[in-house]
């Protein structure tokens, strides 16, 4: 009987609909027993079994966050500081020089040379203000600006000056008697002058 059970075991774990017929034990009739075959269906239900599902990749562990790295170190007190760099050449007016840049005499008088800073009695000097740099190199006028300042002080009635019309950096001085003179001109809070001498015309 046992056996019987365990097939039936058997078939319901392979799967599949199977009728299965058991002889039953029959009932004794007199002193004979015959024994009549009974079929008693015995239905198997097969049963799924579940289907494993896909394994889960691993989740990688988030890498850890990278603690920044601490200030360097505060210089010591007493450094040296770095120097202010120099300004570019022709970027400020470092003074103004005043001179001669031409002249215009009477016939017979010797024209003397601009670097001099004398003019002769007769003769018209003309005289310019240029910004200079640190290094001598002109100012552009886009630093210095349009205005200039001209103030004759010292040796009036030696020398006349005027405005040459040309531009407010230039003056026309003409000289009258023998004598020193001092013409200074102002750029920009910067005053630079031209000390000169009225030498004899002739």
């Amino acid at each position: 009987m046992q056996a019987r059970y365990g097939l039936a075991l058997l078939l319901l774990l392979v799967g599949g609909c199977t009728t299965i017929y058991e002889e039953l034990p029959t009932q004794a009739s007199g002193n004979v027993s015959t024994p009549t075959p009974v079929a008693v269906p015995v239905v198997v239900t097969p049963t799924t079994l579940p289907t494993p599902g896909p394994t889960p990749a691993p989740t990688a562990a988030p890498a850890p966050t990278p603690t920044p790295s601490s200030p360097g170190p505060t210089p010591a007190p007493g450094s040296t500081p770095t120097p202010t760099p120099t300004p570019p050449v022709g970027t400020s007016i470092h003074h103004v020089r005043v001179g001669f840049f031409g002249f215009s005499c009477p016939a017979g008088v010797t024209v003397p040379r601009n670097g001099l800073g004398e003019l002769p009695v007769g003769c018209r000097g003309f005289v310019t203000a240029t910004p200079k740099d640190a290094a001598g190199h002109d100012v552009p006028e886009s630093i210095h600006g349009p205005n200039c300042d001209w103030a004759l002080e010292s040796g009036h009635g030696l020398v006349e000056v005027t405005n040459s019309g040309v531009t407010v950096f230039n003056k026309d001085v003409k000289g009258l008697a023998t004598g020193s003179f001092r013409l200074c001109a102002t750029v920009r809070g910067v005053k630079g002058c031209l000390n000169g001498q009225v030498t004899p015309g002739a």
